[in-house]
Formats: C-alpha cells, structure tokens, sequence
C-alpha cells in the first residue's frame, strides 16, 4: 500500500483514528480516555484508550485481555520521557498489554529505554509498540477508515489514468509476445528499464552472491543477468508452458500498474514528506549510533538525492505510462 502521511492529522485526529482502527481490528469494550465527548471518555491517565481483545483459548474458551493504548502524533522520533508516563500508569493498574501508536518512529533513545525498562522491571504486561509501518499495516486495505481521515484518496490519481488504459482493464487485446516486443524494441534501453520495473526480478528471480564489503549494491551482487534481452528469453521459456496472449497481457497489465504508480504526481507530496521523515530518523541514529555513523551518513545522502530526484522521476513515469498505452497497448488492439 501507499505510505500513509499523517502531517494532515491533528493530536486528537490521530487518536480518534487508532480508536477506529482499534474498532475494525475487533477490539471491544473501547473507551477513549481524553474526555473529548466520546461515550465513555474520561481525563487521560497515562493511557489515551483502554479496550477489550477476545481471543480464544486452546479448549475453545475466550480469554478476555485489557489493554491500554497510548497514542503519540509526533513529526519527529518519539523520545523516553513522551512514553513515561503511560509505563507508570500500566505498572499500577496492571493490564494484560500496553500498546504504544506512533504515527512515526520511536527515537533511538527511547527504544533503549524501553530495552532497559524490560530488563530491569520485567513488567507483567506486554507491550508492544505500533510505528508508522505498522499502522500502514494494520490499516491496510480498509479504504473507507482511510478515506474518512484523507489519508487514502482512492480517486485522486484516475484523471491520470489513460483511456486506452481503462480500455485495457474492461477488455484485454489477444497479442502474441512477437507482436509485443516489437513495439518495445522501438523504446531507447534506458526507458526500456524503466518500462520493464521489476518484471525482470519477478519472472528470471536472479541469484545473488554474499556481499564482502557490505556496501555493495544490489547491483554489483547480482549473478544473473536481469537485462531486457534476459527478460524476453524468459518470457519465450515460459511462453512453452502458457498461452502467450495469457503471458502478454500479465507483462502488459505490470508495466501499466508500475508506470502509473511512479508516475503518479497527486503522491508525490506525501512521498517527499516520507523521505524527510526518513531522513530525519536516520539523523537520530547517527547521532545515537556513532559506530554505525558512516553506512547511516550514506543512507541520508542517498535519501536527500532521492527527494530531489523524485520530481522528475514522476515526471518521467508519467510521460513513459502515456507513451506505452499509446505506442504499444493501443497497437496491441489492431495488429
């Protein structure tokens, strides 16, 4: 799925929305703890929301867990004294999980806070912590709870979808793989690689060796050749085992799905506001893991090349997804 951007959201947005999401996940029994005019709601005291998971018990019985919820709406990483007190009210009222809802990440400091607290009070609740990741994960494929806080607009990208696209989706054309890479031969390489995405990954599934350094990119460990040339071979090897208009239309239908996604400008803001979280936490480690300073340094340069990249990469996508569907896809339903 999209990387959800919560910078719209408020405090309170944010908490609201793991409410719900806790009520999708079948969580029971919900009572948001801030006193903002939800039934049940009443002054924080270290949690934000305390609810009820059911699950069943190995002869068939349900075992009833209470857990509090703390939820933390923060741009940057979350730091140990933002978690306190949500620790010391679970040590004295003893619920089955403490969980903790980040809409980003938890500082490096915190994280070896948590570490410790672990270690040296082995609390006797779980806790568990929900990062942006996890959410993203969690909430993923519910359209109507992302929709109602605007962090999936479903529609937002069909302006751009091309009619021989929308054609392509209602009534695929019956080609063969000749037909296809005849119309593909006529693109430069460096477009064809674009074109392509990662197909060639996906049918050759190359080999790769152990890296030495550690630093070498996924490139330069590759053993199996993954060029476009490699990638037609295949496609003739597994035409043997499948119709080719079958195997036509799956490359086809992939190309059209990676080129409208990359080229797809109604996300771009949110994806540059991603990589500048990235960024920003990559900052954090270094700074709290100086043994590690040099690979986290690259990693921030390499994400700082990509925002300023991604622009014009959208651009591009966007250019290469209309030329295709009009001088291969729309081809396709003719010859």
């Amino acid at each position: 799925m999209r990387n959800l951007s919560w910078d719209k959201l408020s405090a309170t947005d944010f908490e609201q929305f793991i409410y719900d999401l806790l009520l999708t996940l079948g969580f029971t029994e919900l009572s948001w703890r801030k006193g903002t005019g939800l039934v049940g709601g009443s002054p924080d005291q270290g949690r934000d929301i305390e609810c009820v998971w059911q699950r069943p018990d190995i002869d068939g019985d349900s075992i009833r867990e209470r857990w509090f919820v703390e939820c933390k709406h923060h741009t940057a990483g979350v730091p140990p004294q933002q978690i306190q007190g949500a620790l010391s009210w679970a040590q004295a009222a003893n619920p089955d999980c403490l969980a903790i809802a980040v809409s980003g990440f938890l500082s490096n400091p915190c994280k070896n806070y948590l570490k410790e607290y672990r270690a040296e009070r082995t609390p006797p609740f779980r806790i568990k912590v929900w990062e942006r990741p996890d959410l993203e994960g969690l909430a993923a494929g519910d359209v109507s709870l992302l929709t109602k806080y605007g962090l999936a607009d479903i529609t937002s990208h069909m302006d751009l979808v091309h009619p021989v696209h929308a054609m392509f989706l209602h009534d695929k054309p019956y080609s063969d793989l000749a037909t296809l890479f005849s119309l593909l031969d006529a693109f430069d390489k460096e477009d064809l690689d674009v074109i392509i995405g990662f197909l060639p990954f996906d049918l050759i599934n190359p080999r790769f060796r152990d890296p030495l350094s550690g630093r070498e990119t996924l490139a330069e460990l590759l053993i199996d050749d993954i060029s476009y040339e490699a990638f037609k071979k295949k496609c003739r090897d597994l035409a043997r085992h499948m119709p080719e208009s079958f195997l036509v239309r799956a490359i086809v239908a992939d190309m059209l799905s990676f080129l409208l996604l990359f080229g797809d400008s109604t996300r771009l803001e949110s994806t540059i506001a991603n990589n500048r979280a990235l960024a920003t936490t990559f900052g954090q480690m270094k700074e709290s893991m100086p043994d590690h300073s040099r690979d986290l340094a690259d990693l921030i340069s390499k994400t700082l090349d990509l925002i300023e990249r991604l622009p014009s990469q959208t651009k591009r996508c966007h250019s290469l997804y209309n030329r295709v569907c009009d001088e291969v896809v729309r081809r396709l339903y003719v010859t």
